[in-house]
């Protein structure tokens, strides 16, 4: 190991370190106890780098444990050769694992904005042969979509909607709540590819609209697409989660889409979609048409539902049940029958005053914004906090 830059700490010596070489992240403090390696810091933002070469032709699970010592999230940050990152919570009790492939390094850093006390007490990386990987599910969905290689060099905005639907027809909405909060625990911390062949094609329960979000992201994401997921609406009344993408314009800015694989939404306008920017004007001026909302293709999703509720609303169309989880569809499940009418939400939007269908989603978007996830470039993020504030959208 090597402790570089100035006035770096020499780092207590643990067996899960002895491939890793390491660095400091600002100010910080390396000690060691019983369990682990103990990375402290007194002020905001610091932490620690470790770093190791990879043979870029194989794949690789690395696995991270640890915990909080204090109750503030800590971030670890995978890093690859070719600079592309992504972010993942820092494991509190529960080892988290997360495929690679593609890059001859691998980069961690572990840290926090705020004040960091965080006890690590594992970090290894291992081969796997076995391993599915996203360049498995590129070619699953390249095989699926035969016009997408057509598409992504000469209509990258019908290549986009292309895999949104594509991530519509093949994710899970799940109302077994403990399976559900297992899989968006998990779904978070693990690769697209993984979310897809492991959660989603054994039917292992689903999740939720922050679920949908996360992999479409990550889909996204396998094309080279910037994106990431935002969750807005009313904190611990009606809240949820979408996708937004980020296009890079020829002055050096962000440009924005929304898009919604819950509901399979997207604005769509000419062909092209529709920036956020211009549905915020338009929504502010009253000026919101209809007509750019387009509906993705949503009757063959499937809903498992546990077998104790298939009598009930949550399972209008039964299609099967296997170990006590059913599979059913629903014919309502589109924005419109989920912002309109009796049903969901429709009736506290209603009583709230944010009207129905597309209006009442819009309004709900501008009602706040309490978190915006990351993407691969972190310019992102900035740009587009800036937008939320140019249109007095609050960001909590």
């Amino acid at each position: 190991m090597c402790g570089c830059g100035q006035n770096a700490p020499v780092l207590p010596d643990h067996s899960f370190l002895e491939f890793w070489n390491s660095d400091p992240f600002n100010k910080v403090k390396i000690t060691t106890d019983e369990t682990g390696l103990l990375i402290q810091t007194k002020s905001p933002s610091g932490g620690l780098f470790l770093r190791r070469s990879l043979d870029e032709g194989r794949t690789y699970v690395l696995t991270l444990d640890g915990r909080e010592l204090q109750d503030r999230p800590v971030t670890v940050r995978l890093k690859k050769a070719d600079g592309s990152a992504i972010y993942l919570n820092a494991p509190s009790g529960q080892p988290v694992e997360y495929q690679i492939d593609g890059t001859n390094e691998i980069e961690l850093l572990i840290y926090s904005d705020g004040v960091v006390n965080y006890a690590l007490t594992d970090v290894r990386i291992e081969v796997c042969d076995t391993c599915v990987t996203d360049k498995d599910l590129r070619r699953r969905i390249f095989s699926d979509l035969p016009g997408l290689h057509t598409a992504i060099e000469s209509d990258p905005h019908y290549a986009i909607i292309q895999l949104l639907d594509w991530t519509v027809l093949h994710s899970d909405d799940g109302y077994d709540v403990d399976l559900v909060n297992r899989n968006t625990n998990e779904i978070a911390n693990i690769s697209a590819s993984k979310i897809f062949f492991e959660v989603l094609e054994p039917n292992a329960g689903g999740y939720f609209c922050g679920g949908h979000a996360t992999f479409l992201s990550k889909v996204m994401a396998l094309f080279d697409y910037q994106a990431f997921t935002l969750n807005f609406g009313l904190p611990g009344e009606l809240t949820h989660v979408i996708t937004v993408l980020a296009e890079a314009t020829e002055q050096a800015r962000w440009r924005f889409y929304i898009l919604d694989s819950t509901y399979g939404v997207s604005f769509v306008e000419n062909g092209q979609l529709v920036p956020l920017a211009v549905l915020l004007a338009r929504f502010r001026s009253g000026e919101l048409n209809r007509d750019v909302y387009r509906q993705s293709d949503v009757s063959k999703v499937e809903r498992l539902v546990p077998e104790s509720l298939i009598e009930t609303s949550r399972c209008p169309i039964l299609v099967d049940c296997e170990e006590a989880l059913c599979t059913c569809f629903n014919p309502n499940r589109d924005l419109a029958g989920a912002f309109s009418g009796p049903h969901q939400w429709g009736p506290a939007l209603k009583e709230r005053g944010l009207g129905q269908g597309i209006t009442a989603y819009m309004a709900l978007l501008t009602r706040g914004v309490f978190s915006v996830g990351s993407a691969r470039d972190p310019t992102v993020k900035s740009a587009f906090i800036e937008l939320l504030e140019a249109y007095d959208v609050p960001f909590h």
